[in-house]
């Protein structure tokens, strides 16, 4: 099992397996340093045995900012907030939008209201009769 740090915090441990998907995937960088049961400290990824870095350079790392967590579903998780996020935005920028420009235009509205309406507006000017006079 690998355990892996990278600035200050340690993940893991994984398998050579899941260590080789992750550096594949770009989840973790060769820069990141590791150590295994029988490591005398800390060494460079690149340094372990069985690590393979997919004709990926050192120098290069595929994704800087991606860290490396012990699954995927927190990174779902973040995902399907950052979508219901946007979502809700973008509806309270419609609706808004709706109002505010409703508001600047209050002719548009009298005007929707009246062909929209099954009632005229010259009904509407039309004295109510009461039963009985």
């Amino acid at each position: 099992m690998i355990h892996i740090l990278r600035d200050g915090q340690q993940f893991g441990p994984y398998s050579l397996e899941e260590v080789n998907t992750f550096l594949a995937d770009g989840s973790l960088l060769p820069s990141d340093q590791a150590w295994y049961e029988g490591a005398p400290e800390w060494i460079p990824l690149t340094e372990v045995p069985g690590v393979a870095l997919l004709a990926q350079s050192v120098s290069t790392p595929v994704a800087t900012g991606v860290v490396a967590s012990g699954g995927s579903g927190k990174r779902k998780k973040l995902l399907i907030g950052i979508t219901a996020g946007v979502m809700v935005l973008a509806g309270g920028a419609f609706v808004g939008m709706h109002f505010w420009v409703g508001k600047r235009n209050p002719k548009s509205r009298l005007a929707h209201w009246q062909t929209t309406s099954r009632v005229s507006a010259v009904q509407l000017k039309m004295p109510r009769l009461r039963v009985g006079q």
